[in-house]
């Protein structure tokens, strides 16, 4: 309320015409009465905080002086800068401070460096290092920031007050893909209770500068605008693919308040790709060529046809899905009343037990539900009367037990495979929502995969797309079901997103354009890896691809590296609805003969990291039982991965030094004789014991079993709960 109010007061004071500026006999100047008001530090609550922040004790705010935002889209993923200064007007002396940067779950800090005006012998600085080195830091200020999977959280102790901060800070993070077309939003929700000006009030447009560089799939893609009003930057390199472009100062008033939202369209009216390249810088130790391959689809009223689709959708309702269920439910209705008549379904709902839907017959006053035992299982054609019936079946379900999710799993394969076997070109999805609370979670993978690999005799293979609920479910394993199933995995953090996730992942899944994609390089090359993949490093498996479906509604962006001379093209195939096959070559997005000073450069080198990274990590928790010496090794090349490209994976952390100038630039003079810098010289760079530890991931790769006997144990107790709940309903209803 404070902070409202004070924003009210002071663009108030900013609109008023210049007579009224004049000198008040009793008040002064606006500008001064302003100025007296920004000394007062305005209070927060850091959960809600909608723009980068400064906090001091109490949860008071330091108001910040400027800031400029730098966004660059690339392909599907967007890299955000933000350069800001804070006052520190919280305290009459020395204290404490946390800054707090709000982004998407899905968004990773890639760089961070802060400065002290008045003390210039002091900087900070983060970098990724190896777990085991975070965990063993020996500092009198090493300490735990609550978790928060939306806000990114850095500590600086002993500020000085009057002392100013500038804070450069970048982060990256997938695009939303939506109805068409890429959108990124940046958290910029600032009122003018946060500016700090000696002259008192200065307009927004004079403290906030905000510029953005779009470099786009393919050469169709188009701009389609923002709530920033943006005019081109002639002053840097236009083409089909980039445009650079700046706020106009005189709108940016309009942004006042509001998060900056802006969008490119990707639909044509064809399948349209490309491949971005991006060469060794230093070929002795990394020898290969990196690409990103961009496949964006077409419209929906220039798809080819509609591929006959078999689904089976499986709803955990076991105790621990308390307070989930509910979104679950509204998202899975939704996707059956969107099923075509051409589509087949099934309903199965699990918790310790399992239930299959098993359609309606007349009952005493109406209509009455089978729920077929586990021996019935059955499929159901998306008619409306069916599709109405499941839809009222998923109304009933209620949170009561445990979870099993290998014997669900594992009839729900067998009903697609049988299925399949009447309707051999229908494409077969499972879609899995669970918060993962079970043990054995690898060897159900593992379960999976055997399955299909000798008992799975249909050319089109089951997709599998799986949500994750909440901290504590166990994304590898849903990641590992969905990487192997050609799929998509969803991790929901955000209870309040929850439905919104999973609608988004129904709605990508729910018009395919191309199936069995393979993207084919020419022979003779060197050592070439595709991502998604799996069977890394096994000597007794080939390189498998794992290539998702081209949807409508979902973009893709495949990754990867090669040895030796680039090649003319790539070739891409699939499989069009009509069973005819797909192909087609892709070119580059930029000449590879053009100077440097000419190329645009697009990240590619980061994009495959992050793919590389998610896969490597998965495959070592796969194996972790089985094959203890490969996944120490998947291990190894992970943190490794991590450490070069400053990716927090469940391996590393980033961890925060305060250093000196000196001491940085020593240090980064010794990185360029590394590949990617030793983590035990980063955290040499303190000084005054200042190591902490500032992210955390919220990827469960390797539980421990204390871990995992605290979520079964939490389950059991909620499982309790409810039974003893439902024995002193039935007790009371017998005593009635």
């Amino acid at each position: 309320y404070q902070r409202r109010v004070r924003g009210d007061i002071l663009r108030a004071m900013s609109a008023l015409p210049a007579p009224m500026m004049m000198m008040d006999p009793v008040y002064g100047t606006a500008y001064q009465a302003a100025a007296w008001m920004n000394s007062k530090p305005a209070l927060a609550e850091p959960e809600s905080l909608r723009s980068p922040a400064l906090i001091g004790p109490g949860h008071t705010l330091c108001s910040m002086r400027h800031i400029h935002v730098h966004a660059e889209i690339d392909l599907a993923t967007a890299v955000v800068t933000m350069d800001c200064a804070f006052t520190v007007n919280v305290a009459q002396e020395k204290c404490n401070l946390v800054f707090q940067l709000p982004m998407s779950s899905d968004a990773t800090v890639s760089e961070l460096t802060v400065n002290s005006r008045l003390q210039d012998n002091r900087l900070w600085t983060a970098s990724v290092v190896p777990i085991e080195d975070a965990q063993q830091i020996d500092a009198p200020r090493k300490e735990q920031l609550q978790y928060n999977a939306k806000q990114f959280q850095m500590p600086f102790y002993d500020i000085m007050p009057g002392d100013e901060l500038h804070v450069r800070v970048s982060y990256f993070e997938p695009l939303e893909f939506r109805q068409g077309r890429y959108t990124l939003q940046v958290p910029f929700q600032f009122d003018a209770s946060t500016w700090a000006y000696p002259e008192g009030v200065v307009p927004f447009n004079q403290a906030v500068s905000i510029t953005a560089t779009l470099n786009t799939g393919t050469a169709n893609a188009q701009f389609e605008g923002s709530n920033v009003a943006f005019v081109t930057d002639t002053s840097k390199l236009q083409t089909a693919y980039t445009l650079n472009m700046l706020a106009d100062p005189n709108q940016l008033s309009m942004l006042q308040g509001n998060d900056i939202v802006m969008s490119y369209l990707v639909w044509g009216d064809e399948i349209r790709t490309m491949t971005a390249l991006e060469y060794s810088q230093d070929p002795v130790n990394d020898p290969y060529t990196k690409f990103a391959t961009f496949v964006a689809p077409p419209t929906v009223d220039h798809v080819a046809g509609r591929f006959l689709r078999s689904l089976v959708f499986m709803i955990d309702y076991s105790g621990s899905m308390y307070g989930e269920l509910e979104d679950a439910k509204r998202a899975v209705k939704r996707a059956i009343g969107a099923l075509s008549e051409t589509d087949y379904f099934g309903v199965i709902m699990f918790n310790h037990e399992h239930t299959w839907y098993g359609g309606q017959t007349p009952g005493h006053g109406g209509q009455s539900f089978v729920q077929l035992p586990p021996t019935g299982a059955r499929m159901f054609p998306g008619t409306q009367h069916d599709k109405q019936a499941a839809i009222q079946w998923v109304d009933t379900i209620k949170c009561a037990g445990g979870t099993e999710i290998q014997t669900p799993m594992m009839e729900a394969l067998q009903t697609l495979r049988d299925h399949q076997g009447v309707n051999p070109d229908s494409v077969p999805y499972l879609f899995m929502m669970t918060d993962g609370a079970v043990y054995d979670e690898d060897k159900i993978v593992l379960s999976a995969r055997d399955f299909l690999d000798s008992q799975w005799n249909h050319p089109q293979k089951p997709r599998f797309m799986t949500v994750g609920i909440g901290r504590y479910t166990n994304a590898y394993f849903l990641k590992m079901l969905a990487s192997f199933g050609r799929g998509f995995c969803e991790i929901v953090l955000d209870p309040g997103r929850l439905e919104t996730q999973i609608t988004s992942l129904l709605e990508r899944a729910s018009l395919p354009v191309l199936t069995n994609i393979k993207l084919m390089l020419p022979e003779g090359l060197g050592p070439i890896e595709i991502y998604p993949g799996w069977n890394y490093l096994d000597p007794h498996n080939p390189w498998v691809t794992a290539i998702p479906d081209l949807f409508v509604g979902a973009p893709l962006v495949i990754t990867g590296r090669f040895g030796g001379s680039s090649p003319n093209f790539f070739v891409l195939t699939g499989t069009l609805p009509d069973g005819s096959l797909h192909s087609m070559q892709i070119p580059w997005r930029d000449d590879p003969n053009a100077p440097p000073s000419l190329a645009i450069q697009i990240p590619v080198g980061k994009m495959m990291a992050k793919q590389r990274i998610d896969m490597l990590t998965s495959e070592s928790w796969l194996c972790e039982s089985t094959n203890p010496g490969r996944s120490t090794e998947l291990k190894r090349l992970a943190v490794e991965e991590s450490m070069s490209y400053s990716i927090v994976s469940p391996y590393t952390a980033m961890v925060a030094v305060e250093t000196t100038p000196e001491k940085y630039k020593e240090y980064e003079n010794s990185k360029k004789t590394s590949k990617s810098g030793s983590s035990k010289a980063f955290i040499g760079l303190a000084v005054g014991g200042a190591v902490v530890p500032v992210s955390y991931t919220h990827l469960r790769a390797h539980e421990t079993p204390e871990h995992l006997v605290c979520r079964l144990l939490l389950e059991k107790k909620k499982k309790k709960k409810k039974h003893e709940n439902n024995n002193s309903r039935d007790k009371n209803r017998k005593e009635k």
